[in-house]
């Protein structure tokens, strides 16, 4: 799409749909901390995560044809196999895997378990042949979006995550390489990477050093979900401005809890424009929430 002069990007973001069901669940299934999720979705996840109203967010996605659609995590409740390929089908009907970038999510990850009987389910998603390990680089245009893996299994009532070492490294080298392209440096992860982005027992527990590398190296905008409600802040990074923003669930049956955001990104008077039009699920219906436009300190 052009405006003006200038090609405009545009990508769907959306996070958290928890789309599953846990309705016949084995009991052997629940033998360590899913139980404990499990309860949870029985007490008030399943009536607060519901399929209707994901519906009609995606179909919301789908008549705005954006260019990518961005996925930040938490597919399923517990990360049990069954729930990874339900959760495969839906990845399916929503785009081809050459629109859409999947990070997964602490719950997708809840315990340790096999590749291939879970997350294995979503590889055409989330791997590519020959790929390196996290994080993942998809390049379209002037856009450049990488994706962070921070689900990892945690303690008992906790939600945290990490990105690691070797990622955080990768990371560096991702932002200085689609800087040396002249790219939009879009991160997506599933964790806020600030600090204080979450409460104590769901933040990233290596999120100060990732902003040591985010604030080096500079990056646009980075995108996440995991805490079910939308929330905006900005890193400085040098003479650079990086933007970070959060969605809620996609699938939150609260009137204006519910949505997904569309981002617009162009160039505009030696700086990086970014478009947010805030898509919210209202009294049963989507409608736009509000419009704001962002501006990054230089290319």
């Amino acid at each position: 799409m052009v405006r003006g002069s200038h090609t405009l990007h545009t990508l769907a973001h959306l996070s958290d749909p928890h789309l599953t069901s846990l309705e016949g669940v084995a009991a052997r299934s629940l033998m360590n901390k899913r139980l404990f999720g499990y309860l949870s979705w029985r007490r008030r996840r399943r009536r607060v995560h519901q399929t209707t109203v994901l519906d009609a967010v995606t179909a919301d996605i789908a008549v705005h044809a954006p260019e990518q659609i961005l996925v930040s995590g938490d597919l399923t409740h517990v990360g049990l196999p069954q729930e990874c390929r339900a959760a495969a089908r839906w990845l399916a009907g929503v785009a081809d895997p050459s629109r859409l970038r999947l990070v997964p999510g602490n719950h997708d990850r809840y315990v340790n378990a096999p590749w291939d009987d879970t997350l294995g389910h979503w590889s055409a998603y989330l791997e590519r042949p020959g790929a390196p390990a996290w994080p993942r680089t998809w390049s379209q245009g002037d856009v450049c979006v990488i994706g962070i893996d921070c689900a990892t299994p945690s303690g008992l009532f906790m939600a945290t995550g990490t990105v690691g070492e070797a990622q955080i490294e990768g990371l560096g080298e991702a932002l200085r390489t689609a800087a040396a392209r002249g790219q939009f440096r879009l991160v997506m992860l599933h964790h806020s990477p600030l600090p204080d982005g979450h409460v104590w027992r769901k933040r990233l527990t290596d999120a100060a050093q990732l902003m040591r590398v985010i604030q080096a190296q500079g990056a646009e905008l980075i995108v996440h979900g995991h805490g079910h409600q939308e929330a905006a802040a900005q890193i400085s990074c040098g003479s650079r401005t990086c933007h970070v923003l959060s969605v809620p669930s996609a699938s939150y049956a609260v009137s204006g809890r519910a949505g997904w955001n569309l981002l617009g990104i162009a160039r505009a008077e030696g700086t990086w424009r970014i478009d947010v039009t805030a898509r919210r699920w209202v009294d049963g219906a989507m409608t736009t929430a509000w419009n704001r436009t962002l501006a990054t300190s230089g290319i």
